[in-house]
């Protein structure tokens, strides 16, 4: 039965059966999507308190609804659902909703009951202009006999049709007898959306895999995700069509789904390119390109990573502060033709050769991200920054006050090596300035006992995996400088750092390395431990930790780093990956990939080959499909977003280690 309501419902039965509310906060569970989950429970939204509430996501509920699933612990008469939402800044976050019961006895995808809602809800409280309060909208129908509801929100009354809030959501039940429904799909729903609150009922759609063929070789999967991606994966949305690469496809069909996808465990609807490319993600694709021409003689590759970086610096850096719409946050969205998102934050350690080659095609573009990541610096004495900066409105000079700083040391770290490269490409003394003053202060926030920077400057505790990526990132950029006072300023502190974390109580051989450790304690003391398979927002990945361990090996010659990662290498082969339903990006196969291939390089040991062909042929028979890597297992869309650039040029790298070529293939040290 339909219900139309502004306050309370409309058409209700015409008996009313007994009514008993039942206590969700024993007997159910709830999830919703949308809020990095797969999905998440959020037991708060059942929990009796309705000041405790659930919201969603900033993106448009008209053209991507969010979804609720409360799951009973066995089936349940219902005869009345109580939605209640919040006033939050002047508006009511629930404005139009509908309500579903999940189809009694279906055994697959498409369960919920879509033809026949329990209540469909329009312009729910149209009046209410009370700054704070909540408001409820009761829902009676007929009863039903159901184990689970969901409830789809499709809109709010905030301008920008987005952050649903929901306080709290009762059900009633009744001893009458309860009809069953049967399944029927929503007609307007899409498949992800499906598949994601099909997950909350504990359905897995079962995707098809690859078998590997090793007569085809490692080039030929990663040479025909290529193919694809430049046949079908081109910006040819918008008016102005580009040869970027879109940062979703489908597998199915290789086409964008034009609609936002539910998020994986551990991603951010805002850290996804979700209607366009980001030429962060796609950096080390770019680079497995040039490669694959240089391996098969196909000047096609080169050519279209070529016209995809020389159309961004053209076209897409901001005229007013020169930062690139890229990075963590934004990107470049090619149904609108301008950034997607407003946000700039570097993402990972951007190759000093990809620099070089930016710089070749376009030098004042390179200067303008250069300049200005100067946006990012809060007070220009002190030089305290927020990762965070405004890609179209500069910061004023003098600085206003007031702003907290989020000065995290990797974030300095790729400052300080963008500016130093521009500085020795250029000759230009303020970018050494930058940079100096960007050690100096982060040196002078270093813990008398754990020898590292805090996280922030409002901050007790220090970051092993910021602190390494910083550490790095001044090797790295050391070796951009002559002799002198500013290389060896360099070279103390990261080393400084170094040692500090090689006293960490790591694990490597059990799968982990430490995280944490006060400012004011010795590292000997730090806590936390990272994931050997989980790839999410903030870090924390082993593979990762130890494929930055070859590369301070690399560059100080320190053996106690090469036996960390080596101990991680253990672990790895001595365990496998959770299986293909299961929910593991292409980053974390592409970092165990790199990691043994990083060893094989540095060591000469040939176990380290072998094992890099086993990860590798489990990441094609788990992700590849039909010319395209799905971004994870366990999902049906291939996402740049979970990496995929890195599993694709770790394969180009293994077919060059494997056949003993003479081709020069730079290690992959981007995720840090």
């Amino acid at each position: 039965m339909k219900l139309f309501a502004l306050c309370v419902l409309a058409m209700a039965p015409s008996v009313l059966p007994a009514q008993t509310p039942l206590d969700l906060s024993e007997h159910a569970t709830a999830f919703a999507t949308h809020v990095g989950g797969k999905p998440s429970a959020i037991q708060h939204l059942i929990d009796g308190d309705p000041t405790t509430f659930w919201h969603g996501g900033g993106k448009s509920l008209q053209r991507t609804p969010q979804n609720v699933v409360v799951k009973f612990n066995k089936p349940r008469t219902l005869c009345r659902v109580d939605v209640t939402s919040q006033v939050f800044k002047n508006a009511l976050r629930l404005k139009d909703f509908s309500i579903y019961a999940w189809g009694t006895g279906a055994r697959g995808t498409g369960a919920w009951a879509g033809a026949e809602p329990l209540a469909v809800v329009r312009n729910f409280n149209k009046d209410s202009t009370q700054n704070t309060g909540h408001a409820t909208a009761s829902c009676t129908f007929d009863p039903v006999t159901t184990s689970a509801i969901r409830i789809r929100i499709e809109d709010t009354w905030r301008p920008d049709h987005a952050w649903p809030r929901i306080g709290e959501v009762q059900v009633w039940t009744t001893t009458a007898p309860g009809r069953a429904f049967t399944r029927s799909p929503i007609p307007e729903e899409t498949r992800e959306e499906q598949l994601l609150c099909d997950w909350a009922m504990g359905i897995r759609k079962q995707f098809p895999l690859t078998k590997f063929d090793p007569a085809r070789g490692y080039l030929h999967y990663a040479r025909t995700f290529a193919d694809t991606m430049i046949a079908t994966g081109t910006d040819i949305y918008g008016e102005v069509p580009s040869p970027m690469f879109v940062s979703i496809l489908m597998v199915d069909n290789q086409k964008h789904p034009n609609h936002l996808l539910p998020c994986i465990h551990g991603q951010r609807t805002d850290d996804r390119a979700n209607h366009g490319g980001n030429l962060h993600h796609d950096i080390m694709l770019l680079k497995a390109m040039d490669l694959m021409t240089s391996l098969t003689g196909n000047a096609k590759y080169k050519q279209a990573a070529g016209a995809y970086l020389r159309f961004f610096l053209d076209h897409c850096p901001n005229t007013t502060t020169g930062l690139f719409p890229w990075g963590e946050h934004a990107h470049w969205d090619f149904y609108q033709e301008k950034p997607g998102h407003l946000t700039h934050e570097l993402l990972g350690g951007v190759p000093l050769s990809f620099w070089e080659q930016a710089h070749t095609m376009n030098p004042a573009a390179v200067r303008g991200e250069a300049d200005g990541l100067l946006n990012h610096i809060l007070n220009l004495e002190a030089f305290t920054w927020s990762r965070h900066a405004s890609i179209t409105v500069p910061q004023p000079t003098p600085r206003q006050s007031g702003y907290q700083a989020v000065d995290f040391p990797r974030h300095g770290g790729f400052y300080i090596t963008l500016w130093t490269f521009a500085h020795a490409a250029t000759g230009d003394a303020r970018y050494l300035d930058w940079a100096m003053k960007t050690l100096d202060h982060l040196s002078g926030q270093e813990g008398q006992k754990s020898g590292l920077p805090p996280l922030t400057e409002y901050h007790s505790q220090c970051g092993m995996e910021s602190a390494l990526s910083l550490a790095l990132s001044l090797l790295e950029a050391a070796g951009l400088l002559p002799e002198g006072p500013a290389r060896q300023r360099y070279l103390s502190v990261a080393n400084r750092y170094l040692d500090a974390i090689e006293r960490m109580p790591h694990q490597p051989a059990e799968g982990f390395f430490a995280l944490w450790c006060d400012r004011d304690q010795p590292p000997e003391q730090a806590t936390g431990k990272t994931f050997p398979w989980t790839a999410a927002y903030g870090g924390k990945l082993t593979a990762d930790d130890a494929v930055l361990c070859c590369l301070a090996h690399r560059l100080t010659g320190r053996k106690n780093y090469l036996h960390m990662a080596e101990d991680a290498a253990r672990f790895y082969t001595a365990n496998e990956p959770p299986g293909p339903n299961e929910i593991v990006r292409a980053h974390v196969y592409a970092a165990v990939i790199t990691l043994l291939l990083d060893l094989h390089s540095q060591t000469h040991k040939g176990q380290y080959l072998a094992q890099a062909k086993q990860m590798a042929t489990l990441a094609i028979e788990r992700l590849y499909w039909q010319g395209l890597f799905r971004g994870a297992t366990g999902i049906g869309h291939y996402e740049s977003q979970m990496m995929v650039s890195n599993l694709v040029y770790a394969l180009v790298w293994l077919h060059v280690e494997a056949h003993e070529l003479e081709v020069k293939v730079e290690p992959n040290y981007f995720n840090r």
